[in-house]
Parts: C-alpha cells; sequence; structure tokens
C-alpha cells in the first residue's frame, strides 16, 4: 500500500461515528475515528503494524466508511475530495512531512498521538461523550487555543466520571508529546 496515500470518512462514516448503527468492532471503529482526510499511511503505521492497519482501512473501505482522498498535498481527481480553502487570516507552519498547520501547533504525529489517547479515553471511560469534540474541533484544529480546550475538556469530563487518576497519569505523556 502506498504509504502517501490518505483516506477521509464518507458521509456514511460521519454518521457511523455519531450513530453507531454498524456495530463496527472496537478495533475498526477506532480506525475510522483515526481516518481524518490528512493523515497518511505512514502517519497511521506508527499506531499499529502495516498489516493491520492494511487490513482495517480496507475494511473500512469496502463498507463505504472511508474514500481515497489523494496522496499527501495531492488531493485525489474528484472534485467532492478538495479541500476547502485554507482560511487568510490564520497563519500556518510545515512541519518535516510536508503538512501544513496552523501556527503553534505541534508536528502531525504528536496531535495523532495526543488524538489516540484522548479518544481511546473517551471510548473506554466515558461512552464515547468525546466523539463530536474530537471529529468537530481536534480534527480541524485552528490553533494552541483549541488544543488546549480539547484537552481541558477531556481532563474535566475524566475527572467528573471519577477517572481523573486515569487523566492523571496520561497527562505526563500527553504533555511530553506537545512540547
Amino acid at each position: 500500500m502506498d504509504r502517501t496515500l490518505c483516506f477521509s470518512k464518507t458521509t456514511a462514516g460521519l454518521a457511523e461515528i455519531q450513530e453507531r448503527t454498524r456495530g463496527l468492532p472496537l478495533k475498526l471503529r477506532q480506525m475510522l475515528i483515526m481516518v481524518d482526510g490528512s493523515k497518511t499511511i505512514a502517519d497511521l503505521e506508527q499506531f499499529l503494524p502495516v498489516s493491520e492497519l492494511e487490513t482495517r482501512l480496507t475494511a473500512l473501505h469496502e463498507q463505504g466508511l472511508i474514500e481515497l482522498n489523494g496522496h499527501a498535498g495531492i488531493p485525489a481527481s474528484t472534485p467532492a475530495a478538495a479541500a476547502p480553502p485554507a482560511q487568510a487570516t490564520a497563519p500556518t507552519a510545515t512541519d518535516t512531512a510536508g503538512i501544513v498547520r496552523p501556527a503553534g501547533l505541534p508536528s502531525a504525529g504528536s496531535l495523532a498521538q495526543t488524538r489516540l489517547i484522548l479518544a481511546m479515553c473517551s471510548q473506554q471511560y466515558l461512552d464515547d461523550a468525546l466523539d463530536t469534540m474530537l471529529i468537530d474541533l481536534f480534527d480541524n484544529l485552528s490553533g494552541p487555543d483549541d488544543l488546549k480546550f480539547c484537552i481541558d475538556t477531556w481532563y474535566k469530563r475524566m475527572q467528573a466520571a471519577g477517572f481523573g487518576h486515569i487523566a492523571d497519569s496520561h497527562l505526563p505523556q500527553i504533555r511530553a508529546m506537545l512540547r
């Protein structure tokens, strides 16, 4: 599988995140959550072995939950896959992989690892209460304030649900990744 390929959620994939109508197995659901239209196969490889990654992506694609978005930095040829134009007022930075992101945010890899921790805690301890925030805000961060809001919200929800000790155990790892 080409390591520069990117996948994005289809309308059906976005609906599945919200409604859980298909009863996806846990590992497929986690993969669906991680697919965001900007992570390449190479980005996703840091979370699981290539063979498992290919199997999960293929299964999600065959179910119509994700679609090929193109190669890193190169949109697919279909007009529907074209990304909306970036805001002219938002300063940007380019990381070593050539991924453009708002200035002040950590690398794409650090963000992906942080998102994974938040998503897994949301799923395991909060009955996916943070899914909407992760999809609507975290996956479209406009700057450091959005990132801080997401982490603060996660932390407060974990505390309120009685899992503050687990949030406390993850916080040093998150801080280290975001430096």
